[in-house]
C-alpha cells in the first residue's frame, strides 16, 4: 500500500516564508488580473443582484428529496465551501479576495476571517484524519506564476502550511487511506500529491496537455479520476491515475469539455459536468461506471450551463450547480433527475453536512449561501 511519505520534494517553512514576501508586494501594487478575465471562466453565467428560491419537486412523491431552507447574506462573492465535520464550520472562499471567512454552523455568523494572499479561488476540502482543510488559491495579480494550497488548522482558524503547487490550482481530492491531498493544475496540466501528515509534495503526475480541473477519489479501487478540459480544444479526457504508484493508467476520451467531477460509493459511478463550448447556456453530465471506465447514461434535460457536482451521503444524491442568472440546483439520483431547486445567481461550490443533513451552495452572483435541507420535501424558512 502506498504511503504518501515517499519523498521531500518542498519545504513548507520555504513556501510560508517565501509567499509571504509576494503577498507584500503584491499588496502595494495589485494589478486585477483574474482567472475570468483570461477567458477561461468554468462558470459563464452572468451576475445578478437578486436571489429568488422555490420549493423542489418530488421523486415519485416521496418525502426524501431537497427543499431549499434558508438564504445567507453575505457581503463578498462566495465561491467554494468546505464544511469541518469536527466542529461544524464552514470554510468560504470568495471571488480575487483576500479573505477565507470561517462561518459557524449553529449561529451562520461569521466567526473568522483569515488573512490569505489576494488571489481566485479553485476549490477547498476538508481531511477529517488531520483536522485540516485544504485550500487552493492562486495570485490573481500574477496569472503565470505558481498557485498554492492553504492549510488551514480547523481547531485554531490558523495558516499552518502554505504549499506551492502548479499553476492555477483547481479541484481537490483526498485520499484518506493513505493521508494524501490530490491537486488539479490546470495551467500547469499535472497533479500535485501532498502528503496530509507532512503537507509536503511526494509526487507530480502529468496528464498531457489538458488543463485539469475537477477530480475525484474512488477509494474501493484506488483510483484518481481527472476530468481535462482541453481547453480550447472543445473536447476533453478523463485521467485515470493508480494510487499506487501514481502513473496515469488510462485515458477515456469525452466529446465535450467536462469541468468537475464526483464520486457515487454507493455504486462506484462517476459523475461528470460537461461544458458545451457552442452552447455556455447548456450542459450534461455524464454517468461513467468506475467499475469499468464505461459511459451508463448521459443526462442533459433540466441542465444549463453545470458547474461543480458534489454527492451528499443521507440520500445517495448528487448535486449540480447550474449557474445561469436565476440559478438553480439540479438533483440525480443514480441516472435520473429527481429535483430542481431554485438557489441564488451563479452557483458554484457546495459542501454538504451529514450530521445535520444541510447542503451548502455558494452563490458568487448574489453573494448568499443557499441551505439545502437533504431529508424535506417542503421550504421552511428564507433569510435575506
Amino acid at each position: 500500500m502506498k504511503n504518501c511519505t515517499r519523498k521531500n520534494a518542498v519545504s513548507t517553512a520555504t513556501a510560508v516564508a517565501i509567499i509571504v514576501l509576494i503577498g507584500a508586494a503584491v499588496i502595494v501594487g495589485a494589478i486585477a488580473v483574474s482567472f475570468y478575465a483570461l477567458g477561461r471562466n468554468p462558470f459563464s453565467g452572468t451576475t445578478s443582484s437578486t436571489s429568488t428560491i422555490s420549493q423542489s419537486t418530488s421523486k415519485s412523491q416521496s418525502s426524501s428529496t431537497s427543499a431549499l431552507i434558508v438564504n445567507l447574506s453575505l457581503e463578498n462573492s462566495p465561491d467554494y465551501l468546505a464544511y469541518d465535520s469536527s466542529n461544524g464550520d464552514i470554510y468560504v472562499t470568495y471571488t480575487n479576495s483576500s479573505i477565507l471567512s470561517v462561518l459557524s454552523g449553529a449561529s451562520y455568523k461569521v466567526i473568522a476571517n483569515i488573512s490569505v494572499t489576494p488571489y481566485s479561488p479553485g476549490g477547498m476540502i476538508f481531511d477529517p484524519s488531520n483536522g485540516d482543510i485544504y485550500a487552493t488559491l492562486q495570485n490573481f495579480t500574477n496569472p503565470i506564476s505558481s498557485g498554492w494550497v492553504y492549510v488551514i488548522s480547523g481547531a485554531t482558524n490558523k495558516v499552518v502550511a502554505i504549499i506551492d503547487v502548479g499553476q492555477y490550482p483547481w479541484g481537490l481530492a483526498l485520499d484518506s487511506q493513505n493521508n494524501c491531498v490530490y491537486v488539479a493544475n490546470y495551467d500547469s496540466d499535472n497533479v500535485s500529491v501532498i502528503n496530509g501528515t507532512t503537507n509536503e509534495i511526494v509526487s507530480t503526475i502529468g496528464v498531457g496537455n489538458n488543463s485539469p480541473l475537477g477530480i475525484a477519489y474512488d477509494p474501493s479501487n484506488g483510483y484518481i479520476y481527472v476530468a481535462n478540459s482541453n481547453y480550447p480544444n472543445n473536447s476533453g479526457t478523463i485521467s485515470v491515475i493508480a494510487g499506487s504508484n501514481d502513473t496515469v493508467v488510462q485515458t477515456l476520451p469525452l466529446l465535450e469539455e467536462p469541468s468537475e467531477i464526483a464520486f457515487d460509493p454507493s455504486n462506484h459511478y462517476l459523475y461528470v459536468t460537461m461544458e458545451n463550448p457552442s452552447d455556455p447556456s447548456a450542459g450534461s453530465v455524464y454517468v461513467i461506471n468506475g467499475a469499468t471506465n464505461k459511459e451508463v447514461a448521459s443526462i442533459q434535460n433540466e441542465l444549463s450551463d453545470p458547474t461543480q457536482i458534489t454527492f451528499e451521503s443521507y440520500n445517495g444524491y448528487v448535486y449540480v450547480t447550474n449557474s445561469e442568472t436565476s440559478g438553480y440546483v439540479t438533483v440525480i439520483d443514480m441516472s435520473s433527475v429527481v429535483a430542481t431547486i431554485t438557489v441564488g445567481a451563479n452557483p458554484a461550490g457546495m459542501a454538504f453536512d451529514p450530521t445535520s443533513k444541510y447542503l451548502y451552495v455558494a452563490n458568487y452572483g448574489s453573494n448568499t449561501i443557499s441551505v439545502i435541507y437533504a431529508p424535506s420535501d417542503s421550504l421552511v424558512a428564507t433569510i435575506s
